[in-house]
Protein backbone atom coordinates (compact mmCIF):
# COMPACT_ATOMS: atom_id res chain seq x y z
CA UNK A 1 0.00 0.00 0.00
CA UNK A 2 0.97 3.38 -0.25
CA UNK A 3 -0.58 6.20 1.02
CA UNK A 4 -0.35 10.12 0.78
CA UNK A 5 -2.30 13.72 1.35
CA UNK A 6 -2.66 15.49 -1.23
CA UNK A 7 -3.09 19.58 -1.57
CA UNK A 8 -4.40 19.73 -5.48
CA UNK A 9 -6.19 23.31 -4.19
CA UNK A 10 -4.80 25.58 -1.97
CA UNK A 11 -8.34 26.69 -1.28
CA UNK A 12 -9.30 23.03 -0.06
CA UNK A 13 -8.45 20.72 2.21
CA UNK A 14 -6.06 17.88 1.66
CA UNK A 15 -7.39 14.71 0.37
CA UNK A 16 -6.18 11.08 1.09
CA UNK A 17 -5.09 8.80 -1.52
CA UNK A 18 -4.50 5.49 -0.93
CA UNK A 19 -2.98 3.04 -3.87
CA UNK A 20 -3.12 -0.61 -3.09
CA UNK A 21 -2.52 -3.49 -4.76
CA UNK A 22 -5.15 -6.30 -2.63
CA UNK A 23 -3.54 -9.58 -2.03
CA UNK A 24 -5.50 -12.95 -3.58
CA UNK A 25 -5.45 -14.55 -0.66
CA UNK A 26 -8.01 -14.32 2.11
CA UNK A 27 -6.15 -14.21 5.28
CA UNK A 28 -3.96 -11.21 3.95
CA UNK A 29 -6.76 -9.97 2.35
CA UNK A 30 -8.68 -9.37 5.48
CA UNK A 31 -5.33 -8.04 7.07
CA UNK A 32 -4.95 -5.25 4.36
CA UNK A 33 -8.76 -3.99 5.06
CA UNK A 34 -8.62 -4.21 8.68
CA UNK A 35 -5.53 -2.26 8.06
CA UNK A 36 -7.70 0.28 6.03
CA UNK A 37 -10.33 0.60 8.67
CA UNK A 38 -7.87 1.44 11.65
CA UNK A 39 -7.00 4.34 9.53
CA UNK A 40 -10.52 5.42 9.01
CA UNK A 41 -10.97 5.34 12.48
CA UNK A 42 -7.77 6.25 14.14
CA UNK A 43 -6.51 9.31 11.45
CA UNK A 44 -8.61 12.88 11.37
CA UNK A 45 -9.46 12.19 7.78
CA UNK A 46 -11.60 15.55 7.17
CA UNK A 47 -11.11 15.49 3.42
CA UNK A 48 -12.08 13.10 0.60
CA UNK A 49 -10.30 9.68 0.69
CA UNK A 50 -9.89 8.08 -2.88
CA UNK A 51 -8.75 4.47 -2.89
CA UNK A 52 -7.65 3.12 -6.18
CA UNK A 53 -5.32 0.32 -7.01
CA UNK A 54 -6.18 -3.92 -8.06
CA UNK A 55 -8.28 -4.34 -4.92
CA UNK A 56 -8.67 -8.12 -6.55
CA UNK A 57 -12.10 -7.82 -4.48
CA UNK A 58 -15.93 -8.07 -5.57
CA UNK A 59 -18.63 -6.27 -3.20
CA UNK A 60 -21.64 -8.34 -4.69
CA UNK A 61 -22.21 -11.48 -5.82
CA UNK A 62 -23.42 -10.58 -9.61
CA UNK A 63 -19.57 -9.24 -9.75
CA UNK A 64 -18.27 -12.63 -10.72
CA UNK A 65 -19.80 -14.64 -13.63
CA UNK A 66 -19.69 -18.12 -11.97
CA UNK A 67 -20.23 -16.81 -8.10
CA UNK A 68 -21.96 -19.72 -6.00
CA UNK A 69 -22.14 -17.60 -3.29
CA UNK A 70 -20.04 -15.16 -0.94
CA UNK A 71 -17.81 -16.37 0.94
CA UNK A 72 -17.52 -15.12 5.00
CA UNK A 73 -14.12 -13.46 4.13
CA UNK A 74 -16.17 -11.49 1.22
CA UNK A 75 -18.86 -10.57 3.78
CA UNK A 76 -16.58 -9.09 6.44
CA UNK A 77 -14.81 -7.19 3.97
CA UNK A 78 -17.78 -5.96 2.25
CA UNK A 79 -19.12 -5.04 6.04
CA UNK A 80 -15.67 -2.96 6.34
CA UNK A 81 -15.72 -0.98 3.44
CA UNK A 82 -19.50 0.29 4.50
CA UNK A 83 -18.31 1.04 8.00
CA UNK A 84 -15.45 3.30 6.39
CA UNK A 85 -18.06 5.25 4.35
CA UNK A 86 -16.02 3.92 0.83
CA UNK A 87 -18.54 4.02 -2.47
CA UNK A 88 -17.89 2.42 -5.16
CA UNK A 89 -17.60 5.00 -8.58
CA UNK A 90 -17.92 2.46 -10.75
CA UNK A 91 -15.76 1.84 -14.14
CA UNK A 92 -15.68 1.55 -17.96
CA UNK A 93 -14.64 -1.18 -19.56
CA UNK A 94 -15.01 -4.88 -19.54
CA UNK A 95 -17.07 -5.99 -16.47
CA UNK A 96 -14.75 -8.95 -16.06
CA UNK A 97 -10.46 -8.53 -15.50
CA UNK A 98 -10.07 -12.33 -16.22
CA UNK A 99 -11.57 -15.21 -18.65
CA UNK A 100 -10.30 -18.66 -18.96
CA UNK A 101 -12.50 -18.91 -22.70
CA UNK A 102 -14.09 -22.01 -21.88
CA UNK A 103 -17.32 -21.10 -23.83
CA UNK A 104 -15.76 -22.32 -27.44
CA UNK A 105 -14.99 -18.58 -28.11
CA UNK A 106 -11.33 -20.30 -29.26
CA UNK A 107 -12.28 -22.61 -31.97
CA UNK A 108 -11.47 -21.88 -35.70
CA UNK A 109 -14.07 -19.88 -37.63
CA UNK A 110 -15.31 -21.40 -40.97
CA UNK A 111 -14.70 -17.86 -42.08
CA UNK A 112 -11.27 -16.63 -40.84
CA UNK A 113 -12.01 -13.48 -38.64
CA UNK A 114 -10.81 -12.36 -35.73
CA UNK A 115 -11.61 -9.28 -34.10
CA UNK A 116 -7.49 -9.35 -32.79
CA UNK A 117 -4.97 -8.71 -35.04
CA UNK A 118 -3.75 -12.30 -36.17
CA UNK A 119 0.43 -11.61 -36.30
CA UNK A 120 3.08 -14.13 -37.69
CA UNK A 121 5.75 -14.19 -34.85
CA UNK A 122 9.45 -14.73 -35.07
CA UNK A 123 9.87 -17.34 -32.62
CA UNK A 124 7.26 -20.09 -34.87
CA UNK A 125 9.99 -20.65 -37.14
CA UNK A 126 11.93 -21.96 -34.18
CA UNK A 127 9.31 -25.03 -34.67
CA UNK A 128 10.37 -27.07 -37.66
CA UNK A 129 6.86 -28.23 -38.73
CA UNK A 130 6.26 -24.40 -39.26
CA UNK A 131 8.35 -23.60 -42.49
CA UNK A 132 6.57 -27.47 -43.58
CA UNK A 133 3.34 -25.68 -42.95
CA UNK A 134 4.32 -22.62 -44.92
CA UNK A 135 5.77 -24.45 -47.90
CA UNK A 136 2.43 -26.75 -48.08
CA UNK A 137 0.04 -23.44 -47.41
CA UNK A 138 1.80 -21.69 -50.52
CA UNK A 139 1.58 -24.50 -53.19
CA UNK A 140 -2.05 -24.51 -53.12
CA UNK A 141 -2.95 -22.96 -56.78
CA UNK A 142 -5.37 -19.86 -57.08
CA UNK A 143 -6.73 -18.57 -60.53
CA UNK A 144 -6.70 -14.74 -61.36
CA UNK A 145 -4.15 -12.07 -60.97
CA UNK A 146 -0.92 -11.80 -59.79
CA UNK A 147 -1.89 -9.86 -57.06
CA UNK A 148 -5.20 -11.57 -56.38
CA UNK A 149 -3.23 -15.16 -56.37
CA UNK A 150 -0.63 -13.39 -54.21
CA UNK A 151 -3.65 -12.28 -51.70
CA UNK A 152 -5.12 -15.50 -51.68
CA UNK A 153 -2.08 -17.65 -50.85
CA UNK A 154 -1.35 -14.97 -47.82
CA UNK A 155 -4.97 -15.91 -46.28
CA UNK A 156 -4.56 -19.35 -46.79
CA UNK A 157 -1.24 -19.37 -45.37
CA UNK A 158 -2.78 -17.32 -42.27
CA UNK A 159 -5.25 -19.63 -42.11
CA UNK A 160 -2.86 -22.52 -41.78
CA UNK A 161 -0.89 -21.22 -39.17
CA UNK A 162 -3.52 -20.35 -37.14
CA UNK A 163 -4.49 -23.95 -36.49
CA UNK A 164 -0.83 -24.98 -36.76
CA UNK A 165 -0.11 -22.24 -33.75
CA UNK A 166 -3.14 -23.96 -31.75
CA UNK A 167 -2.86 -27.80 -32.43
CA UNK A 168 0.71 -27.81 -32.24
CA UNK A 169 3.02 -24.94 -31.47
CA UNK A 170 0.27 -24.57 -28.50
CA UNK A 171 0.29 -21.81 -25.39
CA UNK A 172 4.23 -21.03 -24.32
CA UNK A 173 3.78 -21.08 -20.86
CA UNK A 174 1.49 -23.93 -20.94
CA UNK A 175 4.27 -26.01 -22.53
CA UNK A 176 6.55 -24.61 -20.24
CA UNK A 177 4.54 -25.69 -17.32
CA UNK A 178 4.21 -29.67 -18.94
CA UNK A 179 7.72 -29.71 -19.36
CA UNK A 180 8.44 -28.44 -15.33
CA UNK A 181 6.42 -31.27 -13.96
CA UNK A 182 7.93 -33.61 -16.23
CA UNK A 183 11.07 -32.86 -15.20
CA UNK A 184 10.07 -32.97 -11.29
CA UNK A 185 8.99 -36.58 -11.73
CA UNK A 186 12.15 -37.22 -13.73
CA UNK A 187 13.70 -35.98 -10.63
CA UNK A 188 11.84 -38.26 -7.98
CA UNK A 189 14.22 -40.98 -6.76
CA UNK A 190 13.00 -44.35 -8.31
CA UNK A 191 14.85 -47.59 -8.33
CA UNK A 192 15.30 -48.98 -11.64
CA UNK A 193 16.82 -47.91 -15.02
CA UNK A 194 19.12 -44.41 -14.98
CA UNK A 195 17.00 -41.38 -16.04
CA UNK A 196 19.85 -38.94 -16.60
CA UNK A 197 19.46 -38.85 -20.46
CA UNK A 198 16.00 -38.22 -20.06
CA UNK A 199 16.61 -34.94 -17.87
CA UNK A 200 18.96 -33.69 -19.96
CA UNK A 201 16.56 -33.95 -22.78
CA UNK A 202 13.68 -32.35 -20.71
CA UNK A 203 15.96 -29.79 -19.65
CA UNK A 204 16.92 -28.78 -23.17
CA UNK A 205 13.34 -28.49 -24.51
CA UNK A 206 12.94 -26.39 -21.26
CA UNK A 207 15.67 -24.15 -22.71
CA UNK A 208 14.28 -24.08 -25.94
CA UNK A 209 10.82 -22.57 -25.19
CA UNK A 210 11.97 -20.26 -22.57
CA UNK A 211 14.03 -18.73 -25.84
CA UNK A 212 10.86 -18.90 -27.46
CA UNK A 213 8.70 -17.06 -24.41
CA UNK A 214 12.10 -14.13 -24.24
CA UNK A 215 12.09 -13.93 -27.94
CA UNK A 216 8.09 -13.67 -28.21
CA UNK A 217 7.64 -10.98 -25.42
CA UNK A 218 10.80 -8.95 -26.93
CA UNK A 219 8.97 -8.29 -30.34
CA UNK A 220 5.69 -7.79 -28.60
CA UNK A 221 7.44 -5.01 -26.09
CA UNK A 222 9.18 -3.70 -29.49
CA UNK A 223 12.14 -3.28 -26.94
CA UNK A 224 15.55 -3.52 -28.57
CA UNK A 225 17.99 -2.09 -25.56
CA UNK A 226 18.35 -6.27 -24.35
CA UNK A 227 18.94 -7.46 -27.26
CA UNK A 228 21.68 -8.93 -26.83
CA UNK A 229 21.99 -9.99 -22.97
CA UNK A 230 20.31 -12.48 -20.66
CA UNK A 231 16.59 -13.26 -20.85
CA UNK A 232 14.04 -10.82 -19.63
CA UNK A 233 10.65 -11.95 -20.06
CA UNK A 234 9.72 -10.27 -16.89
CA UNK A 235 11.03 -6.88 -18.18
CA UNK A 236 9.61 -7.16 -21.74
CA UNK A 237 6.30 -8.32 -20.38
CA UNK A 238 6.23 -5.30 -17.90
CA UNK A 239 6.81 -2.75 -21.43
CA UNK A 240 3.88 -4.87 -23.21
CA UNK A 241 1.11 -3.70 -20.34
CA UNK A 242 3.18 -0.22 -20.22
CA UNK A 243 2.87 0.02 -23.70
CA UNK A 244 -1.12 -0.83 -23.33
CA UNK A 245 -1.94 1.36 -21.27
CA UNK A 246 -0.41 4.49 -22.78
CA UNK A 247 -2.12 3.54 -26.13
CA UNK A 248 -5.50 2.90 -24.57
CA UNK A 249 -8.09 5.70 -25.31
CA UNK A 250 -11.50 5.26 -23.23
CA UNK A 251 -12.72 8.79 -23.48
CA UNK A 252 -12.88 11.60 -25.46
CA UNK A 253 -13.89 15.14 -25.54
CA UNK A 254 -16.40 16.36 -27.84
CA UNK A 255 -16.51 20.10 -29.64
CA UNK A 256 -19.68 20.62 -27.50
CA UNK A 257 -17.60 19.56 -24.06
CA UNK A 258 -19.51 16.78 -23.59
CA UNK A 259 -17.40 13.76 -22.94
CA UNK A 260 -17.45 10.22 -25.47
CA UNK A 261 -17.27 6.66 -24.50
CA UNK A 262 -17.61 3.26 -26.03
CA UNK A 263 -15.79 1.90 -29.31
CA UNK A 264 -18.17 2.95 -31.74
CA UNK A 265 -18.81 6.46 -30.21
CA UNK A 266 -14.85 6.74 -30.29
CA UNK A 267 -14.62 5.54 -33.58
CA UNK A 268 -17.12 8.00 -35.00
CA UNK A 269 -15.52 11.45 -33.30
CA UNK A 270 -11.99 10.29 -34.40
CA UNK A 271 -13.61 9.48 -37.60
CA UNK A 272 -15.20 12.89 -37.94
CA UNK A 273 -11.92 14.62 -37.22
CA UNK A 274 -9.49 13.40 -39.56
CA UNK A 275 -12.80 13.78 -42.14
CA UNK A 276 -12.30 17.62 -41.53
CA UNK A 277 -8.77 18.44 -41.66
CA UNK A 278 -7.77 16.06 -44.27
CA UNK A 279 -10.30 16.90 -46.80
CA UNK A 280 -9.95 19.54 -49.29
CA UNK A 281 -12.23 22.85 -49.12
CA UNK A 282 -11.71 22.81 -53.39
CA UNK A 283 -9.86 26.13 -53.41
CA UNK A 284 -9.58 27.27 -56.96
CA UNK A 285 -5.87 27.16 -58.25
CA UNK A 286 -4.42 27.17 -61.33
CA UNK A 287 -1.26 25.21 -62.77
CA UNK A 288 0.81 28.41 -63.09
CA UNK A 289 2.35 27.70 -60.03
CA UNK A 290 3.98 24.47 -61.26
CA UNK A 291 5.83 26.54 -63.64
CA UNK A 292 7.62 27.96 -60.50
CA UNK A 293 8.97 24.51 -59.59
CA UNK A 294 12.40 24.01 -60.17
CA UNK A 295 13.00 20.52 -62.38
CA UNK A 296 14.96 18.24 -60.51
CA UNK A 297 14.75 15.34 -62.22
CA UNK A 298 15.82 14.45 -65.71
CA UNK A 299 14.70 12.01 -68.69
CA UNK A 300 17.43 9.76 -67.67
CA UNK A 301 16.02 9.42 -64.08
CA UNK A 302 12.55 9.45 -64.77
CA UNK A 303 13.09 5.97 -66.98
CA UNK A 304 14.87 4.88 -64.11
CA UNK A 305 11.91 5.33 -61.70
CA UNK A 306 9.37 4.12 -64.04
CA UNK A 307 11.27 1.09 -65.48
CA UNK A 308 10.04 -2.33 -64.03
CA UNK A 309 12.32 -3.33 -60.79
CA UNK A 310 14.23 -6.64 -61.92
CA UNK A 311 14.50 -9.50 -59.32
CA UNK A 312 17.57 -8.21 -57.90
CA UNK A 313 16.18 -4.93 -57.04
CA UNK A 314 13.45 -6.32 -55.43
CA UNK A 315 15.10 -8.53 -53.63
CA UNK A 316 17.45 -5.43 -52.41
CA UNK A 317 14.32 -3.43 -51.48
CA UNK A 318 13.12 -6.33 -49.66
CA UNK A 319 16.53 -7.15 -47.47
CA UNK A 320 16.70 -3.80 -46.73
CA UNK A 321 13.74 -3.17 -44.64
CA UNK A 322 13.12 -4.00 -40.83
CA UNK A 323 12.52 -7.61 -40.56
CA UNK A 324 9.96 -7.55 -38.05
CA UNK A 325 8.57 -4.16 -37.28
CA UNK A 326 4.91 -3.75 -36.97
CA UNK A 327 3.01 -5.81 -39.58
CA UNK A 328 0.87 -4.81 -42.44
CA UNK A 329 -3.31 -5.79 -42.10
CA UNK A 330 -2.46 -8.89 -42.95
CA UNK A 331 -0.34 -9.66 -40.30
CA UNK A 332 2.78 -11.03 -42.00
CA UNK A 333 5.77 -8.39 -41.36
CA UNK A 334 8.67 -7.89 -43.77
CA UNK A 335 10.41 -10.97 -41.54
CA UNK A 336 8.02 -13.40 -42.82
CA UNK A 337 8.86 -13.02 -46.60
CA UNK A 338 12.82 -12.15 -45.48
CA UNK A 339 13.09 -15.52 -44.39
CA UNK A 340 10.36 -17.54 -46.50
CA UNK A 341 12.01 -15.88 -50.11
CA UNK A 342 13.10 -19.04 -51.72
CA UNK A 343 9.16 -19.58 -50.90
CA UNK A 344 7.15 -16.55 -51.83
CA UNK A 345 9.76 -15.00 -54.47
CA UNK A 346 8.30 -16.39 -57.12
CA UNK A 347 4.48 -14.72 -57.09
CA UNK A 348 5.71 -11.28 -54.95
CA UNK A 349 7.78 -10.75 -58.10
CA UNK A 350 5.04 -11.67 -60.52
CA UNK A 351 2.86 -9.44 -58.62
CA UNK A 352 5.72 -6.58 -58.28
CA UNK A 353 5.83 -7.05 -62.23
CA UNK A 354 1.96 -7.12 -62.90
CA UNK A 355 1.36 -3.56 -60.94
CA UNK A 356 4.42 -1.74 -63.29
CA UNK A 357 3.16 -3.17 -66.20
CA UNK A 358 -0.56 -2.29 -65.88
CA UNK A 359 -0.72 0.41 -63.20
CA UNK A 360 -3.23 -1.91 -61.29
CA UNK A 361 -3.14 -3.37 -57.47
CA UNK A 362 -5.64 -4.67 -55.83
CA UNK A 363 -7.37 -2.53 -53.54
CA UNK A 364 -6.66 -5.11 -50.34
CA UNK A 365 -2.92 -4.87 -50.80
CA UNK A 366 -2.84 -0.97 -50.63
CA UNK A 367 -4.32 -0.97 -46.88
CA UNK A 368 -2.60 -0.53 -44.08
CA UNK A 369 -3.06 0.39 -40.13
CA UNK A 370 -2.74 3.88 -39.36
CA UNK A 371 -1.45 4.19 -35.45
CA UNK A 372 -2.88 7.27 -33.38
CA UNK A 373 0.34 8.59 -31.50
CA UNK A 374 -0.82 11.01 -28.74
CA UNK A 375 0.82 14.57 -28.36
CA UNK A 376 0.37 14.40 -24.76
CA UNK A 377 0.57 12.30 -21.84
CA UNK A 378 -3.00 12.55 -21.29
CA UNK A 379 -5.06 12.64 -24.35
CA UNK A 380 -8.31 14.29 -23.72
CA UNK A 381 -9.38 15.21 -27.12
CA UNK A 382 -8.92 14.08 -30.79
CA UNK A 383 -6.25 16.85 -31.70
CA UNK A 384 -4.28 15.95 -28.70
Amino acid sequence: MIHCLINSDPSKLKWLLSCVYGSPYPQEKKEQWNFLQNICENFDITGPWALIGDLNLTLHDNERSNSNGFSSHASSIAQVVLETGLNDLGFHGNPYTWTSNKHGTDLFPNNFHSSKNWKFFECWLREGTCTTEIINAWATSFNGSASFTLDKKLSETRRTLYVWNRNTFGNIQNNLNILQQQLSDLEQPHQGRDKTQMVIEVEREIEEWHAREEEFYRKKSRETIFNELDQNTKHFHLQINKRRSRNCIETLKKVDGSWCTGRDNLESILTSHFHSIMSTSNPQTGNSILDLLPQCISEEDNFMLTRVPDEAESTAVLKCMKPWKAPGPDGFPPGFLQTQWTVVKKDVIRMVHDFFQSGKLLKKMNKTNLCLIPRTNLPHTPGD
